[in-house]
């Protein structure tokens, strides 16, 4: 049986895709989802929130499942508080798996992390740093990944040495979908 790229586990892997540039398309969606799924991720952290249903969108799905949390940081307060009320208005059955954070993402990620250990899960997207893997580190638990979306960007670089360096993290996945790039690391 061929998976139609929408439809996904009873999800649609294109709600709220538009097309625009730097969305996830559905193949990376899917898997995401599918890596989430299988370390039965329960606290994620979505780096670069933007309009709320790309990454924060799978992410909330498998919360959903797994009785988990997301915690979505964006630094703009617009988008922000766009994206929680998009979840109250048009996805309710999520909205309380997703906290909405606003501010410089590595201060987030240690506030975050005083209280929600392990962290299962960290996607950084939008302006990927060092300091945000640096400040969600010591959290993650043994069976952690790392997604990082558009990959191959100079916003990666920094990124992509030390994970490839470390020994500790191994590259699990690397997808590129028309225009998109993806990679997934896992804690091994």
């Amino acid at each position: 049986m061929t998976i139609e790229p929408e439809m996904h586990c009873g999800i649609d892997m294109r709600f709220g895709h538009n097309d625009e540039t730097g969305q996830m398309a559905a193949e990376e969606r899917i898997k995401m989802f599918d890596t989430f799924m299988g370390i039965n991720a329960k606290t994620i952290i979505d780096v670069g929130t933007w309009k709320g249903f790309g990454s924060t969108y799978i992410a909330a799905e498998v919360a959903y499942r797994t009785d988990g949390i997301v915690h979505t940081i964006e630094c703009d307060q617009g988008l922000s508080d766009s994206a929680k009320k998009r979840y109250v208005d048009e996805l309710p059955h999520l909205a309380d798996r997703i906290v909405c954070h606003c501010g410089s993402s590595p201060d987030v990620i240690a506030s975050i992390c005083a209280d929600s250990v392990p962290v299962d899960a960290i996607i950084l997207d939008g302006g990927i740093s060092t300091e945000d893997f640096t400040a969600v580190h010591p959290y993650l638990s043994k069976t952690s990944v790392v997604v990082c979306h558009d990959w191959l960007e100079n916003k990666c670089a920094g990124l992509a040495g030390r994970l490839a360096e470390d020994k500790e993290w191994i590259l699990v996945e690397y997808e590129t979908i028309n225009t998109y790039d993806m990679a997934i690391w896992r804690r091994g």
